[in-house]
């Protein structure tokens, strides 16, 4: 499902932080969004912040400043935001809640079940306090508590993504199957350069003059002005392959992952 931003202007602080913002995330697409105020947009995405004028549609429903709270428990239902929250809860009374509060009161224990294999998490967990966790296996229970209700879009912000390497791979592997396999549209927060490279369909970016850009992520990283303007570190695959250009004159493409450059390696080490 993709998601409009129509003549978004908003005020925090007393300051004007956006102004007439217009822009959109296709269906079927995990986006990053980078620079400034991001935090408060993915809010305004989410529902969350309603002081500001414009609206903000996916489908047939959309929401402003003026919504009923019908309009944005609706919404919310579609919409499912991902980020840290200060409660000591069990891991099935978070999922249970988010549940309840969306309406599927049947069926809880296969809701359970799927919201944790989705996450990889073993069922075990479930009467585990969330401050008893790794913080790992903290935010993998808190992505599993909002995908348990299926919302159609995802946010997800980056104080969900300081992870150590393995649980890393393992949200990178969640986020690529709720796009291929569920058709999830996907929007991220990260100044990850690295992890952005490997997951990104598009990258937003907020500049200081209120307007987002929006960039094919390899027209982004290969543009060394962009790359300058953004104040951006280019991700390590395209890196190794500029030098390669650079050093070996020999053009490997840019890839997403590392193991498919290794196969564009293995396949000019002839050359070499």
């Amino acid at each position: 499902m993709e998601i409009k931003v129509n003549n978004l202007s908003s005020t925090y602080a007393n300051q004007n932080i956006f102004k007439n913002i217009c822009t959109k995330f296709e269906d079927h697409t995990i986006n990053f969004i980078i620079g400034l105020n991001r935090h408060l947009f993915l809010k305004i995405l989410s529902g969350d912040y309603l002081e500001y004028s414009g609206n903000i549609a996916m489908d047939n429903l959309q929401i402003d400043k003026e919504s009923s709270s019908e309009t944005l428990y609706k919404w919310k239902k579609n919409v499912g935001y991902v980020s840290m929250i200060n409660t000591n809860i069990t891991v099935k009374k978070l999922i249970l809640s988010n549940l309840d509060k969306y309406g599927y009161n049947k069926d809880h224990d296969k809701h359970l079940n799927d919201a944790l294999k989705m996450v990889h998490l073993d069922k075990c967990y479930l009467d585990n306090y969330l401050e008893e966790l790794s913080s790992g296996e903290k935010k993998l229970a808190l992505m599993a508590s909002v995908l348990a209700y299926n919302p159609k879009i995802i946010l997800i912000d980056e104080n969900m993504l300081s992870l150590d390497f393995g649980h890393k791979t393992n949200l990178i592997k969640i986020i690529r199957i709720l796009k291929n396999r569920f058709h999830k549209t996907i929007i991220i927060l990260s100044n990850d350069t690295n992890l952005i490279h490997k997951l990104a369909d598009f990258i937003y970016v907020i500049e200081k003059n209120d307007t987002i850009q929006k960039f094919d992520k390899y027209a982004l990283f290969t543009d060394e002005k962009k790359v300058k303007k953004y104040h951006l570190e280019v991700p390590k695959v395209i890196n190794f392959s500029n030098l390669v250009l650079k050093n070996k004159n020999v053009k490997l493409g840019f890839r997403d992952d590392i193991n498919d450059l290794l196969k564009d390696i293995y396949r000019y080490a002839k050359k070499w």
